[in-house]
């Protein structure tokens, strides 16, 4: 159908749900009212989603058929009074209407051509908190790191069970795959011993060549207590402390290495069981 508006000298065409109006300086769509308005009452036994939609469509097709933002802003007008005579809240009305329009003026993401890294980040649990920092995450990933797919992983904190021992401590001259420290009970610091063992502490100490056995022929220990002549002088096998322990051979002799270059001791002569090349 079509028609002439005498006063704007402008022809009108009405074409579905769009009136195009033409005048000899300009053409201009915007939506034909062909409602009355009556659309789900907000209290209506539907889910939100069902209004969240209604609204988003309503919304979405008055932005595609307006030729002007002047037009635009007086069609979203007559939409939101008729929602709200429906009901509608105006806060739920316009945040759909921010979510359609922001679709069109917000940046979109970058499409990622390749495949998409996985990071797994492992976190405690903490309940909303976590739930809270994992979406900021994401967020922030998505937005500067596109090519990255963070995925998480939930942890326990700290139990009541962290509080208590369920399992007897492991005795000390039964440890194994240990460095060790002792020093002697008077000279203290400076008569101090580092070493390393696979072996478990009592065999390293009183077994065959053992640092306290007395038929070991070559003993820094005891070299150290018959030294000083002094009665006082002596180590006890209960004072060991435990610097670092590893199954791997090799490993526990760097680290042994690494404290014997940078631990003040005096008793044990060696300067490293692997050589550093890096220090």
């Amino acid at each position: 159908s079509s028609g002439i508006n005498a006063e704007s000298q402008s022809v009108l065409f009405s074409f579905l749900d769009t009136i195009v109006s033409r005048n000899p300086k300009l053409v201009s769509t915007k939506v034909k009212a062909t409602d009355k308005g009556l659309f789900y009452d907000y209290n209506s036994f539907i889910p939100d989603r069902y209004k969240a939609n209604l609204v988003c469509c309503l919304v979405y097709r008055v932005y595609m058929i307006a030729s002007s933002f002047h037009v635009l802003d007086c069609d979203l007008k007559q939409l939101c009074l008729k929602f709200y005579k429906n009901g509608f809240p105006k806060d739920f009305v316009e945040e759909c209407i921010s979510r359609v329009l922001n679709r069109f003026y917000e940046p979109k993401e970058p499409v990622v051509s390749v495949p998409r890294k996985e990071v797994l980040m492992v976190m405690p649990y903490l309940g909303n908190m976590s739930i809270v920092l994992k979406r900021d995450i994401l967020k922030l990933v998505r937005k500067f790191y596109p090519s990255v797919d963070v995925k998480f992983v939930y942890k326990r904190g700290f139990r009541i069970s962290n509080l208590f021992k369920f399992k007897d401590c492991f005795p000390l001259k039964c440890k194994s795959g240990i460095v060790y420290s002792i020093q002697c009970n008077k000279c203290g610091q400076s008569a101090a011993y580092i070493g390393k063992t696979k072996n478990t502490l009592f065999e390293r100490f009183y077994g065959s060549n053992g640092h306290l056995n007395p038929r070991t022929q070559k003993s820094a220990l005891i070299d150290h207590v018959v030294s000083t002549g002094d009665p006082e002088c002596n180590f006890d096998f209960n004072t060991i402390k435990i610097l670092d322990n590893c199954d791997v051979d090799y490993r526990l002799r760097i680290i042994e290495s690494i404290y014997l270059k940078f631990d003040k001791q005096s008793l044990n002569t060696q300067e490293y069981s692997f050589p550093l090349k890096l220090f």
